[in-house]
């Protein structure tokens, strides 16, 4: 996995895209935060790679005003959450977004727009009663979110 994520790596910076190898948790390996500014080397990535488990895309102006939309399927209590967002989207703007499905179920929607914002919450609900006896700390469940600013997203080929 260690020489497709490298591979990986150079085809998206090639492109434009900034990212970080992550570890098996989504954390970013290195100071990825330095990686909103800069492409990483080809150094960096041989020092990080034998650690890595993932491939992160950075968002935001680094990466060609690259935003990801994360639907979050699995607080999803219809089933239907992706499929009413990408019919609320409809087919004109939906042709121009890339989809990547996550391990967790959910989805990412890559697309590039001219304006990027940090990262924003844009629908959630209250966590049911058996989720805060579960957790008490968890009150509210994000379902949607942007990735722009200050944010990343795991990316394919990361394992799911």
């Amino acid at each position: 996995m260690t020489s497709e994520l490298i591979y990986t790596a150079g085809i998206y910076t090639g492109d434009g895209i900034s990212v970080t190898l992550c570890d098996d948790r989504k954390v970013s390996i290195g100071r990825w935060k330095e990686l909103q500014s800069r492409m990483i080397t080809k150094q960096e990535l041989k020092e990080y790679a034998p650690k890595a488990k993932g491939i992160a895309i950075i968002c935001g102006r680094i990466s060609g005003s690259l935003e990801v939309i994360d639907v979050d399927c699995k607080y999803d209590t219809t089933g239907t959450l992706f499929d009413r967002l990408m019919e609320a989207i409809g087919k004109d703007l939906s042709s121009m977004v890339s989809v990547a499905k996550t391990i967790s179920g959910g989805y990412h929607l890559y697309y590039r727009c001219s304006k990027i914002d940090q990262n924003l919450k844009l629908a959630q609900r209250p966590a049911t009663p058996e989720e805060t006896k579960a957790n008490p700390h968890v009150k509210v469940l994000v379902l949607i979110e942007t990735r722009g600013e200050g944010g990343y997203v795991v990316a394919p080929p990361s394992p799911g």
